[in-house]
Formats: structure tokens, C-alpha cells, sequence
């Protein structure tokens, strides 16, 4: 994990010094053990370990004092996915149960008696949790018992304001109805009209996933002052939005997001909206298996509605009650794999995140589907999700795995053999990236997405006639299927047809992976002074991604300059399998691509 470059012996030997340092510096050895090593809680305090003990002795107020923000916020490991992942998890883990011990304290409050307390209580839940209207309610309930009518009613006003503003939808309807029965009928507002009252979250429910006390965490809750700084957005749960606004106002259902960009198509385990295999799937697969908290379950099948498909504010209701749903029933695997899925497209709004608010996103996705895993390890869709997101950060080993495994559970999705053959593709295998689409095709003869994967696998494994004949079955699709036009590019140019190459991507021009192709076809064609121009405007376009200005390098045999962009488009997200192809022959010929593949986790080749 620590010195992945080296081999078992010369990481074990590095581990030995490191220990070693430790204890000539401090005087001490700060751990015990041999085989397996832990932290000597006699020697070195862990505030990890301090809360897992506060958990076991439902020590609440104890729980939220130790709480300091987001685990390991502003800590970062260059190069170990495995260890991301696991403080994904186990931050989204603490976040949930610090929120619980929040509404745990404003509950007993109120029971006691003491109003004040419940209220303070309940602010500091409504300043973790912005959107939830669960905590709005708590809240509002609360100021109402202790008097303060008209504090709630302005708390109602504000709320409503911010999840218009962040979220572009209206406040969950039983907000607005309280509110407005505190307005118009004040004797009777105490009672919470079409919801049931808010109960107490008992300790032990606070305590059921805490972690080993006796074993503390690789980490703490938060850094101390002087630790390497992280430069993504630290986790916090409901902060979806955030990062998502502004987005375009709606996003039809035909241009999924799996579309906007070859290479980043998100293989959703489910089938398309509306179809025969989507009705078979949702038949076959008992979403409440999971939990048997209601409310939870309520939560889940909102939070999957294909309406919220329809447009990015959609997609922002989802995240939020697919939140809602974890936190009230937190081993409800098939919420997680919902979860990520969601957290998974909003990661993929290129044209409104910054990298690094991608960076966030995707690492929830990922959490949630690795923490769909370890709850229930025979949820298809969990496997399919997580290896898509594995392909989109830079892993195409890892993620064939997981979407091997997941066909293993279910072999009827084509999706899954469409994202199996990016998979392949980008792993540099592409016999197997055809036997992959071939069985997409087979598995949904009627699937355009399925047939236009097959011609780019044929493309792939160098059988460009193959492949021209293929993607000619879709090219005639109103609305156009949009990757057919990336996929007929990389045929044509390679088959050095540039004029036939330029015109399919013209139509194409504002989007910020055409453009590359675009430069590519100019300067190899013999007009490179249109090249130059145009990488010129490419370089002063903020939205321009890594991957098209290194396209364009590469078509003007920049090769020196087309290898920093390289390097950046794993930054940017905009590395496609494209650069595995043909038509990148003789940049896989020079020695500086071994960086890219290693980056990839491939052998030399």
C-alpha cells in the first residue's frame, strides 16, 4: 500500500526503517505487535479511538466533542486507491453516526424538558445537514416548543431559499405544509400534518457500526496542524449540491450523460428507461430485500425514480434522498449502490464541476459502492457501478474485475458488456474488448448504444472495414447516438479519409473532446497552420480538456508537449481508451508512454 513500487522485501525493509526513525525520535515504540502492527494506545492517543469508546459507553455529548470534521480531512496518499477508498468509507461512516448523536441529544432534550438545549441541538444537526427535511422539521418543532414561532417560520423561509437555490427544486412539501400550518392555524401546529413525528435516534443505534475501540483506525477524525493538505473538497454528507450548481436548466433522457463524452459512458446496471429488460430487472430484483425500515425503503424507490433522470435537479433530489435513505437504515446495501450510482452521474457533469469537484464526487461513488459491496457482495449492480467508476479513474484492471464479477452474478444487462469493453480497451486488450460488445449485442439486439460499442471494438482489434460497417447501422439515428461520430473519426483517420474525417466532427465543434480529433485530422492532412490555430483557440478556452490539446500535439508531432497533456488528462478526467487505439500508434512506440501505461497499472507493453 505505502511503497507500491517496491517489491515484498524491499517494502517490509522500508517499513522496518520507518518504525525504526519513529522510535529513535520519540523515545518510544508508537506501536505493538509483530505480524500485525497496531498503535500502543499507551504511548500515542487516537481520536478515533476516543470516539469508538465515547460510542460504547453511549456517551453522546462525549461523541460530538470529539467529532472535529470530515476523517483525515486535508490527508492524501498519492497512488493508493485502496487506501482512498477505505477513508471514503469510514468517513461517510462517521458523518452519519455524528449526525445521529446529534438528533439523539435534541431528542432526549426535548423529552427532559429542556427546550433550549433541544434547539441548539437541532441547529447544529441543521448546519451538517442543510437539505434534509427531517432536520428541518426537528428544528422547526423544537423553536415552536420553545416558544419561538416566529424563529421557526424564519428558519422555514431560509431553507426554502437554499434548496432552491442549490438543489433548483422546492423544500420537501411537509416543511412547507408545517410552515404553513404555524401561519395559519398556530394551536394546532404542533402536530406535523402527512408525517409522522420526529422520534428519538436511540444510543445504540448511534454505537451499531462503531468501529473497534480496541483497534484503533489507520487515522484520526481530523488532521493536526502541519499534516499535508489536501487539495480535493473534504466529504461531508448532503453536500452534493454544492458542487453541482449551475448545471443546464434540463438533460433529456436521450443524452445521457454516458454519451457526452467517448470513453466516460457510465455503464448504469440498470437498461434503458422504459424498456422490456428494465421491467424483467426490476422484477427480479426485490429492492426492499435490504432493509425493513420503511421510511428508508420510501426514500430508496423516490431516489430511483427515472424521472430524476430528466434534468441535473433531478439528479440532485436523488443524491439527497438516497442520503436520507443510508442514514436511517445505513446496511441497506441497495440504497449504497443507488447512491453511487447517483453521486457516479453527477461526477460526470463535465461542463458545470471543476476537477477537483469531480474528484469529490467520484470518491463518494466510489465509497458508496464499496460499502454496497461489503453489506451485500451479490448485488450486481453494486460490482457494475463500482467498476465503472474504477474505469473512470484511471484503473481498467480493477475495474474489469468488478464487472466480471458482476455479469458473474447477472449476465443479462448489456450495459455491463459495453462498460467491460471500454474496460478492455483501455486495458489494451482489444480481442477481448470484442467478445465483450459481441455479447452486448447479443444480449439487446435493439440497443444502438450496443452496436455502436461493437464497431469502436473493431475498430480496436484493427478490423476497420469490420467496423465501418458496423457503426453505419447507427449513424442514421434521430436524435444521433453522439459517440457514433467519435467512432467513425478514429476509422476514418486512421484510414487517413480526412476529409470524410473533419465533416463528421464538425457538427461537433463545441465540444471539448472534438476539437482534438478535429486538430488531429488538420495537421496530419497537411494543414497545420489550421492546427496551430486552432489549438491556440483550445489553449485559451478554460473548458478545453487535457486529452483533445494532446490530440492536437500529437497530430503535429509535438510529441514532448502531447505528453504533459497526457499527464494532465488524468487530472481533468479526459484520458479516453481512444489513446490505446490505432490511430495512436506512434505515440505507444516512444519509451515516454510507459508512463501512461504505468499510470493505467499495465505492463510496459
Amino acid at each position: 500500500m505505502f511503497w507500491p513500487e517496491s517489491d515484498g522485501d524491499g517494502a517490509r525493509h522500508s517499513l522496518d526503517q520507518l518504525l525504526y526513525e519513529a522510535r529513535r525520535t520519540i523515545g518510544a515504540s508508537l506501536t505493538s505487535g509483530t505480524t500485525t502492527l497496531r498503535l500502543d494506545p499507551d504511548v500515542i492517543a487516537s481520536d478515533v479511538a476516543d470516539w469508538a469508546a465515547a460510542l460504547a459507553d453511549q456517551d453522546l455529548e462525549r461523541v460530538v466533542a470529539v467529532y472535529q470534521g470530515p476523517f483525515l480531512q486535508g490527508f492524501y496518499l498519492q497512488g493508493a486507491q485502496d487506501f482512498e477508498r477505505w477513508v471514503e468509507s469510514k468517513r461517510t461512516e462517521f458523518v452519519t453516526q455524528h449526525r445521529r448523536a446529534l438528533e439523539a441529544l435534541a431528542a432526549q432534550a426535548s423529552r427532559g424538558g429542556r427546550v433550549t438545549d433541544a434547539v441548539d441541538w437541532w441547529r447544529r444537526l441543521a448546519a451538517e445537514d442543510r437539505f434534509g427535511s427531517r432536520t428541518a422539521l426537528g428544528l422547526m418543532r423544537a423553536m415552536v416548543d420553545a416558544g419561538d414561532r416566529a424563529g421557526a417560520l424564519d428558519f422555514a423561509r431560509v431553507h426554502e431559499q437554499i434548496v432552491l437555490a442549490e438543489l433548483d427544486s422546492p423544500p420537501d412539501p411537509v416543511v412547507t405544509m408545517y410552515a404553513e400550518s404555524l401561519r395559519t392555524s398556530p394551536s394546532r401546529a404542533a402536530a406535523t400534518p402527512n408525517a409522522e413525528r420526529i422520534t428519538a435516534v436511540p444510543a445504540s443505534t448511534v454505537a451499531a457500526s462503531a468501529p473497534d475501540a480496541s483497534t484503533p483506525a489507520l487515522g484520526p477524525v481530523s488532521t493536526q496542524p502541519g499534516e499535508r493538505r489536501r487539495s480535493r473538497v473534504p466529504f461531508r454528507a448532503g453536500a452534493a449540491a454544492l458542487v453541482l450548481v449551475p448545471m443546464l436548466a434540463l438533460m433529456l433522457v436521450a443524452i445521457r450523460y454516458r454519451d457526452m463524452a467517448p470513453g466516460h459512458q457510465h455503464g448504469l446496471p440498470n437498461a434503458r428507461p422504459g424498456s422490456a429488460q428494465d421491467a424483467a430487472a426490476s422484477a427480479r430484483r426485490p429492492a426492499a430485500r435490504g432493509t425493513k425500515n420503511l421510511a428508508a425503503y420510501d426514500l430508496y424507490v423516490h431516489g430511483n425514480d427515472r424521472l430524476h433522470q430528466r434534468s441535473d435537479s433531478g439528479f440532485m433530489r436523488a443524491i439527497a434522498e438516497l442520503e436520507q435513505s443510508v442514514a436511517l437504515d445505513p446496511n441497506y446495501a441497495e440504497a449504497y449502490a443507488a447512491l453511487a450510482r447517483a453521486y457516479g452521474t453527477a461526477s460526470t457533469f463535465t461542463f458545470s464541476l471543476s476537477p477537483t469537484d469531480r474528484d469529490n464526487m467520484h470518491a463518494r461513488a466510489v465509497a458508496a459502492a464499496s460499502r454496497a459491496i461489503a453489506l451485500d457482495d451479490s448485488l450486481a449492480d453494486a460490482h457494475a457501478e463500482l467498476g465503472y467508476l474504477l474505469g473512470l479513474g484511471h484503473d481498467p484492471l480493477a475495474s474489469i474485475s468488478e464487472l466480471e464479477r458482476s455479469l458473474a452474478l447477472d449476465s443479462t444487462v448489456s450495459d455491463v458488456y459495453e462498460e467491460l469493453a471500454k474496460a478492455y480497451e483501455l486495458a489494451d486488450r482489444p480481442d477481448d474488448a470484442v467478445v465483450a460488445a459481441e455479447r452486448a449485442v447479443s444480449t439487446d439486439s435493439m440497443s444502438a448504444a450496443a452496436a455502436a460499442e461493437l464497431g469502436d471494438a473493431l475498430y480496436y482489434a484493427r478490423r476497420y472495414d469490420d467496423a465501418l460497417s458496423q457503426l453505419m447501422k447507427v449513424v442514421a439515428l434521430r436524435p444521433p447516438l453522439r459517440r457514433t461520430a467519435f467512432y467513425l473519426d478514429e476509422v476514418y483517420l486512421v484510414k487517413h479519409r480526412w476529409k470524410e474525417a473533419i465533416d463528421v466532427m464538425r457538427p461537433d465543434t463545441s465540444d471539448r473532446n472534438s476539437r482534438g480529433l478535429i486538430g488531429y485530422a488538420l495537421a496530419r492532412s497537411g494543414r497545420e497552420r489550421d492546427a496551430r490555430r486552432l489549438l491556440q483557440r483550445m489553449l485559451a478556452t478554460k473548458s478545453t480538456s487535457a486529452a483533445a490539446v494532446a490530440e492536437v500535439y500529437i497530430g503535429l508531432r509535438r510529441y514532448d508537449s502531447a505528453f504533459v497533456w497526457l499527464d494532465r488528462s488524468f487530472d481533468d478526467h479526459s484520458l479516453h481508451p481512444m489513446i490505446m487505439g490505432p490511430l495512436f500508434d506512434d505515440v505507444h512506440a516512444r519509451p515516454e508512454f510507459r508512463r501512461v501505461r504505468k499510470r493505467l497499472g499495465l505492463p510496459p507493453g
